[in-house]
Parts: C-alpha cells; sequence; structure tokens
C-alpha cells in the first residue's frame, strides 16, 4: 500500500500544510515498520523530511542501505 502526493506551489510552504499530511500518513501506517520516500534532491525537501525523522539511506546506522528504483512511463 502506498500513499501518494505531489508537491505544491511555494504560496502554500512552510504554513504547517506539509507536515500535518506526513504526520497523518505516519499515524495510519504506525503499524508498518519501514517506510520508504522517495523525492528530488532539493535543498528545503531534504531539510524538511530530516526535520519529520527521516533519515537518507546512505546516513543509515549500523550500515547504510541500498535503495533502487525502476520508474516506468
Amino acid at each position: 500500500m502506498s500513499a501518494r502526493w505531489s508537491s505544491r506551489p511555494t504560496s502554500y510552504q512552510r504554513n504547517g500544510l506539509g507536515r500535518a499530511l506526513v504526520d497523518n500518513v505516519i499515524e495510519h501506517y504506525v503499524h508498518v515498520r519501514q517506510k520508504v520516500l522517495l523525492t528530488d534532491d532539493e535543498p528545503g525537501r531534504r531539510a524538511f523530511y530530516k526535520s519529520m525523522g527521516f533519515i537518507e539511506g546512505h546516513d543509515f546506522s549500523p550500515t547504510p542501505l541500498r535503495a533502487f528504483v525502476q520508474i516506468g512511463s
């Protein structure tokens, strides 16, 4: 099962909506041990998701994680 949404225009940023959406999804899937998030490498997104408790695979300890993606057209 997956939850999907796309980013919103900057006029909607920094008002708590993104945090509320992520919190809602995490609460809904609290029973799921591993949650995977795919996003681009824009620095603001990285900071946002890190502030939400997500870590990048290469930062995972005790050993880094490797992720593979196949995206169709």
